[in-house]
């Protein structure tokens, strides 16, 4: 009858093998979810800017709508 035994060097080889797995994929998932908020505030940002810009101009528009007119 085999008995499985598990020696000290493999327990700590597992240990050190999922230690590192779980630090790689808490890393993986930083740096994803960071990059996708720099995205999304850039991608606000640039929104924003277009926006402001274009109510800039229709408000120069309208202006010289209004000297156009009187």
């Amino acid at each position: 009858m085999e008995q499985a035994v598990i020696t000290p060097v493999e327990m700590s080889r597992e240990i050190s093998e999922s230690g590192f797995l779980i630090v790689a994929a808490a890393c993986f998932l930083f740096t994803s979810i960071a990059t996708m908020i720099l995205f999304f505030r850039w991608l606000l940002q640039n929104f924003n800017n277009v926006a402001q810009t274009q109510q800039q101009l229709l408000k120069a528009l309208i202006e010289l709508l209004k000297e156009h007119n009187s």
